[in-house]
């Protein structure tokens, strides 16, 4: 996390220094529209769950991470459309690695999952910072390409970061019942019932109201068979109710 933005800030920040000057001399619209090569990313990042499953999520990020180093590394040209072609690649490489980082903190983290995305956004932000404060002191030091020469040793570190501390198999989750999967996890109405079958089905319904929102979704579910009822009984028990939409 913290190389994606580090990566982002300064390379999107001291191109537009670079592009500014001679030869190129593009104008501050010119330089406001290179952003437009994020549609790259955008238009990549629905694709990650299928490349992860296909390659596997270390070494999809290895290919992508060599991939934007080369997008850096095309910046150093001198024809403009092949800078913007570089800059294309690495804002998709970019949002490739956000989007799989993400994912990666959330799965592997066995306890306190949210607290863990929330270090991990930290760290992106902190990179963020890191790599303005950094890229301007490189940027007076050696212009464009001794930032681009930066950028790349960030990712020579992301790359050993992931090859040597990702874990080569993500741990798996705790299993879950099959009936408490399918009562919280299905996300549809579930009806149990013996192994035998009833002769008859929903005659007498006992609705237990508790007024949550829960309950309410449920009792939307459930009105097929509520409307088969030839009687429907509206349990409530004093001091037992959970704060809902009624």
């Amino acid at each position: 996390g913290f190389g994606v933005l580090f990566n982002f800030i300064a390379t999107f920040t001291f191109i537009s220094f670079y592009l500014a000057k001679p030869p190129y001399n593009l104008s501050p619209a010119a330089l406001g529209a290179l952003f437009v090569v994020y549609l790259a990313g955008a238009s990549l990042s629905p694709w990650t769950g299928w490349a992860v499953a296909r390659f596997g999520r270390r070494r999809f990020v290895i290919r992508v991470l060599a991939v934007w180093a080369v997008g850096i590394a095309l910046t150093l040209l001198s024809p403009l459309p092949v800078i913007i072609l570089g800059l294309a690649l690495c804002a998709a490489c970019g949002m490739l690695c956000q989007a799989v980082s993400t994912g990666y903190v959330a799965v592997t983290a066995k306890a306190g999952r949210s607290s863990a995305v929330g270090l991990y956004v930290t760290s992106f932000y902190l990179g963020g910072s890191s790599g303005a404060a950094l890229g301007g002191a490189i940027w007076s030091y050696g212009q464009w390409p001794a930032c681009a020469e930066t950028i790349i040793a960030m990712l020579a570190i992301m790359t050993l970061v992931v090859t040597f501390l990702w874990a080569r198999r993500v741990p798996p989750g705790p299993q879950v019942p099959p009936l408490e999967a399918a009562l919280f996890d299905s996300g549809r109405p579930v009806l149990v019932v013996p192994k035998a079958a009833p002769q008859t089905l929903a005659r007498n319904v006992l609705v237990a109201w508790n007024r949550s929102t829960q309950q309410a979704r449920t009792n939307i579910f459930a009105l097929p068979l509520l409307r088969l009822a030839e009687q429907v009984t509206v349990l409530m028990v004093e001091g037992r109710r959970e704060m809902g939409p009624s």
